[in-house]
């Protein structure tokens, strides 16, 4: 079983927010960790920069995005 989808598909991300505002965003970043375009990866790490982890808060969308995270940190593209 894959957790990191399961993350992505059975979070309500419209409950979930970040620093911006409901969390509809966090899947399409969160995949882009694992994307093979530099720039998108990027992307998706700047995304975790502000929204997630903006000024230290923890909002309600840090959990899932906390465990999809660690659920690729052995994944060669999160190098």
């Amino acid at each position: 079983m894959d957790t990191r989808a399961d993350i992505l598909h059975s979070t309500d991300w419209t409950r979930a927010f970040h620093a911006y505002g409901p969390a509809t965003d966090a899947p399409e970043f969160l995949a882009g960790l694992l994307s093979e375009q530099e720039e998108v990866r990027e992307r998706a790490l700047g995304y975790l920069n502000s929204a997630i982890l903006h000024q230290g808060t923890v909002y309600p969308a840090t959990p899932p995005v906390a465990l999809f995270v660690a659920g690729v940190l052995g994944e060669p593209a999160v190098d």
